[in-house]
Order: C-alpha cells, then sequence, then structure tokens
C-alpha cells in the first residue's frame, strides 16, 4: 500500500472530504488531488495529515507498504 493509498483509507475511514483535507494542511484541493494520484508528498506536508489524523508518523517511515510499516 502507497502512502497516498494510507492517506486516502484515512480519508475514508473519518468520512472526511479531501476539500476539508486539503484546507487543514494548508494544499490548494486540486493541488493535494494531484499529490494522491502521483503519491508525491513532502516530508511537510506528510507531518501536518500525520498531525491532523493523530497518526504514528512511523507507518509512513522507509516503506511504501502498509505490510512493510507495521
Amino acid at each position: 500500500m502507497t502512502i497516498a493509498e494510507m492517506i486516502v483509507r484515512e480519508i475514508d475511514k473519518r468520512g472526511y472530504k479531501n476539500k476539508w483535507v486539503a484546507e487543514q494542511v494548508g494544499i490548494k484541493e486540486v493541488t493535494f488531488s494531484l499529490k494522491l494520484k502521483k503519491d508525491r508528498f513532502t516530508a511537510a506536508e506528510l507531518v501536518r495529515i500525520g498531525i491532523l489524523f493523530d497518526l504514528d508518523l512511523n507507518m509512513f517511515k522507509g516503506s511504501t507498504t502498509l505490510e512493510e510499516a507495521e
């Protein structure tokens, strides 16, 4: 599972909309959608997303698959 897939899963699980998440993270909605599509986030963006969702950021560390991250 890619980092973008993990983020989408959290968005769906929590019932959020991409627009709301993008606003909270400080990214334009269109840019956020492209970042999800291309799986391209900066470290700072991942930190802000992790804080927003109260995630353990170690799940992103050194892996692009959830199975490897756990």
